[in-house]
């Protein structure tokens, strides 16, 4: 009871200062999040299980991201990122990856509908390049 006394009269000296949400993607996190927390403002620095998240709130959260974003991301997303701008952040990420990931597939794609003399010329005409 005393500790929960002492954060509740010191708690806004933890809390860091309010930085609002600038991108596309914070400014669409902001909203899931406030949309699934039940909370007003939300900061690139606010953190997700500080401001009263849980695993299941994480799961919902992750599910509006795949709606809003479309954008499937794994489940410890949350927990390995869980600020705002974290979370952000890596979105952004993974969203180039898996754009390599897409052409490194359709590449590959390619190569296996290549015949096996094909293969070769291509090869060889590499070596000859060099």
């Amino acid at each position: 009871f005393q500790r929960n006394k002492f954060f509740q009269n010191f708690s806004h000296l933890l809390k860091p200062a309010f930085e609002p949400p600038s991108t596309e993607i914070e400014l669409t996190l902001a909203d899931i999040w406030k949309d699934v927390l039940g909370v007003g403002m939300i900061g690139k620095l606010d953190n997700f299980f500080t401001l009263g998240g849980d695993s299941l709130h994480g799961m919902q959260v992750l599910s509006l991201v795949k709606k809003r974003l479309d954008i499937a991301l794994p489940a410890e997303t949350i927990f390995r990122h869980p600020t705002l701008r974290e979370m952000a952040d890596f979105i952004r990420q993974y969203r180039r990856s898996e754009g390599k990931a897409d052409r490194l597939f359709a590449l590959l794609a390619e190569i296996e509908l290549l015949t096996e003399e094909e293969a070769n010329n291509i090869l060889l005409t590499k070596d000859e390049e060099q």
